[in-house]
């Protein structure tokens, strides 16, 4: 199609008041190219979670905002690599502030805390959220329940 509008023929059939069918081969739809998303970031929520964490009465709006600014920073299987002084200064907070949402989200289960040399990277849950392919979020989850087989 490159860019170019495409004209298709459509096959309508609706039914009628008087109980019958009516085929109808006029209409004519307008498909407009497909434009490839580049340069955009992205990731799949899980509404469920969403739900829940709506009436966490525990996480409060400084809580929320570290998670929201981790979300937007999610790179792909979830990995997080951002300073937590940076986070501060992106939310014009305090850093001991920022520690303690951190502190609580991880607490909480929503995200994991790792220590690569001196810096702190974290991972958002995948089961609240997912940035990558669904392949990998299928082998997340089988590596998963392998685990939880071990663990028995």
């Amino acid at each position: 199609m490159n860019g170019k509008v495409e004209e298709k023929s459509r096959i309508t059939i609706s039914y009628e008041s008087d109980k019958k069918w009516k085929i109808n081969t006029d209409s004519i739809v307008i498909v407009a190219p497909k434009k490839k998303m580049r340069n955009v970031r992205w990731f799949m929520g899980f509404q469920d979670f969403i739900e829940e964490l709506s009436k966490d009465r525990e996480i409060k709006g400084e809580d929320y905002r570290v998670l929201l600014f981790l979300l937007g920073n999610m790179d792909f299987e979830n990995w997080i690599q951002v300073t937590q002084e940076s986070i501060a200064k992106e939310l014009g907070m305090e850093r001991t502030n920022v520690t303690k949402a951190i502190k609580k989200l991880s607490k909480k289960g929503i995200i994991e805390v790792a220590k690569r040399g001196r810096m702190n990277i974290y991972r958002l849950n995948p089961d609240i959220a997912w940035r990558g392919s669904y392949k990998n979020l299928q082998g997340y989850y089988k590596s998963k329940i392998l685990d939880f087989n071990k663990e028995k």
